[in-house]
C-alpha cells in the first residue's frame, strides 16, 4: 500500500509532509493519509492541490478524528474508517 509513497514516516508533521510531497513530485488525483495522532505542525490546507482521504486509526483519540476529518473536509477529500475485526 505504501510502496512508492510520496512520504512516509513516524514523525506526526503532517504539514510539513504535504510541503515536502509539493516539492519533490507531482500532485497526485488524492492523498491518502493513515495515521494514528493528530499532527504535530500547522497544515496550511489552501496549499494541499489534490483531496485529502483520511483514515484516522485512533478511533479513542477524539482531536485525532477531529484534525483527519477536518483534513479531508478543507482538501475536497472524505474521512474513512476501517474496522478491523
Amino acid at each position: 500500500f505504501m510502496q512508492g509513497a510520496p512520504f512516509i514516516g513516524n514523525h506526526e508533521t503532517i504539514g510539513e509532509a504535504f510541503v515536502q510531497a509539493a516539492e519533490n513530485v507531482a500532485a497526485p488525483g488524492a492523498y491518502i493519509l493513515l495515521g494514528d495522532e493528530p499532527s504535530d505542525d500547522r497544515i496550511y490546507y489552501l496549499n494541499i492541490p489534490a483531496p485529502v482521504f483520511t483514515i484516522p486509526i485512533g478511533h479513542a483519540n477524539p482531536n485525532t478524528k477531529y484534525e483527519y476529518q477536518k483534513l479531508a473536509d478543507k482538501t475536497g477529500g472524505k474521512m474513512l474508517q476501517l474496522t478491523f475485526k
